[in-house]
């Protein structure tokens, strides 16, 4: 009986040690075994997503340095623009403090103005240095022949061509006044005096 007992507790241990060895095997089977195709799927879409998201960040990084390099060189840009702006304001400042920058109003005053000398110039009633120096030079020989008439210290003939000379000069300025007068009526201007 014993010896059936002990027989029966030998084949009970070594169905134990068969049973831990094939425990063993499997374990080394699964840790050397290639993974199955369920597993190594997963792993690869696992992958698949990781550096799907990987890209994605990086986009999203390339995105913003883009959108602050954008925002950098309109800023910079919009400075640029101030400094323009208040250059050209400063520079306005000075040319109207020097009294050299005219508003759209005044340039076209100015122009008016410079039109309205031009055409007395023309006419003659407006008399520039220049000609002033000829008309004073005039005068004195006006003068001067009113002068020798009176003292009478000239001949007949000299009489007669300084009259002439006299009645010409006199058409001459009669011509002017008129031509003076019509240029006053057509500017509906007040009319200036020549003499």
């Amino acid at each position: 009986m014993k010896q059936v007992k002990l027989k029966k507790k030998k084949k009970k241990k070594k169905k134990k040690k068969k049973k831990k060895k094939k425990k063993k095997k499997k374990k080394k089977d699964k840790e050397t075994k290639p993974e199955t195709g369920i597993s190594a799927a997963a792993k690869a879409a696992a992958e698949r997503l990781r550096l799907l998201k990987e890209y994605e960040e990086k986009q999203k990084e390339e995105e913003r340095r883009k959108r602050e390099e954008e925002e950098e060189r309109i800023r910079k840009e919009e400075e640029e623009k101030e400094k323009k702006r208040l250059a050209r304001l400063e520079k306005k400042m000075q040319l109207k403090k020097e009294g050299k920058l005219l508003s759209a109003k005044a340039k076209e005053e100015k122009k008016k103005r410079e039109l309205y000398l031009q055409t007395l110039k023309e006419s003659g009633m407006l008399i520039e240095p220049k000609e002033k120096v000829k008309a004073e030079i005039i005068n004195l020989d006006l003068n001067k022949a009113k002068l020798l008439l009176k003292k009478k210290k000239i001949n007949k003939l000299q009489e007669v061509e300084i009259m002439l000379m006299l009645m010409t000069k006199i058409k001459k300025l009669k011509k002017k006044k008129i031509k003076i007068k019509k240029v006053i009526m057509q500017k509906k201007k007040k009319k200036k005096k020549l003499f």
